[in-house]
């Protein structure tokens, strides 16, 4: 068996930051939906999360 290699720090964390912008993104939708479905809509929160949830 070979040793097993570790990757760098900075890889893990250049690596780890690579999805941010596509999430940051997705976060400012969803937190936009939720404010839409509950305060424009008029759902009850938990219908509005389960909307999000499953949709």
């Amino acid at each position: 068996m070979t040793p097993k290699k570790t990757l760098p720090l900075w890889f893990k964390i250049l690596f780890s930051s690579g999805d941010l912008t596509t999430n940051s993104f997705q976060a400012v939708i969803l937190f936009y939906q939720l404010y839409f479905l509950t305060d424009v809509a008029g759902l009850r929160p938990s219908y509005a999360a389960w909307a999000i949830a499953t949709g």
